[in-house]
């Protein structure tokens, strides 16, 4: 019971904290006025470079384990309790570079896919009709 209570209120913390934040105004606006910085930030932009590095970050340290697995492999000295234990982890972090690129690769992709999808154009469609095309802003029969 007090550890499902603890739980909860800790969804909830985090369910609600965030909204609060983002409805308070703090003078950021002025801040960011001041410093000349950009009022438009592409957010899919953003949150696409912050995944990126964080699994360029995580594949560099599956690389480093996968170097330490062959540094631990070339001085096992023929023990066999070593060499698996080098094996095992080599193998790990070839599973872990697989798993970082598979989702390196679809997270670019959902995030292509959001920008291109909320990219709106004049008539208030995000996409031609079938059988149009659009050059110069307009509408074209095709």
């Amino acid at each position: 019971m007090n550890k499902k209570m603890i739980y909860l209120g800790a969804l909830l913390f985090f369910l609600i904290v965030p909204f609060s934040l983002l409805a308070a105004d703090y003078g950021l606006t002025e801040s960011a006025n001041a410093a000349n910085l950009p009022e438009n930030v592409n957010l899919m932009g953003m949150i696409a470079k912050v995944v990126g590095t964080a699994l360029s970050l995580v594949g560099v340290i599956f690389l480093i384990l996968f170097i330490y697995g062959g540094m631990l492999w070339m001085t096992a000295g023929g023990k066999a309790d070593n060499t698996k234990k080098a094996k095992d982890l080599m193998v790990n972090a070839v599973i872990g570079l697989v798993l970082i690129f598979s989702a390196y690769f679809v997270t670019r992709f959902v995030v292509s896919e959001l920008t291109s999808a909320s990219q709106v154009v004049p008539g208030g469609s995000t996409t031609p009709t079938p059988g149009t095309s659009f050059s110069n802003g307009v509408f074209d029969k095709v």
